[in-house]
């Protein structure tokens, strides 16, 4: 079984440290697809949001159309997120070698 732990620590008001940890299997390559990695991350993403209360600095108005879209900030976030579940079960991209090998 393989669980992954997410430890969010507040630092400083405007600076927060996101940690994740996986137990279990240490090689664990694709277990996931990207579908899956970026399911995970989306829910990492909205809690931490919420939890911090920074919904207004990450997510916007999209008045193009009727719906939201990520600030800057926002997708910065979101793709630090992407990037520490991808190293936390050692994801690759198809093609992509392991560093292992």
């Amino acid at each position: 079984m393989v669980s992954l732990d997410i430890v969010l620590t507040k630092h400083k008001p405007n600076s927060t440290y996101v940690e994740l940890k996986l137990k279990g299997e240490t090689k664990m390559q694709n277990k996931l697809d990207l579908d899956e990695v970026c399911n995970i991350a989306d829910k990492v993403y909205w809690n931490i949001i919420d939890d911090l209360g920074i919904e207004s600095k990450c997510v916007e108005e999209d008045k193009s159309t009727g719906g939201t879209r990520n600030t800057d900030y926002g997708r910065e976030l979101y793709y630090l997120i992407e990037d520490s579940v991808k190293d936390a079960i050692n994801y690759k991209e198809e093609g992509e070698e392991d560093d292992d090998e």
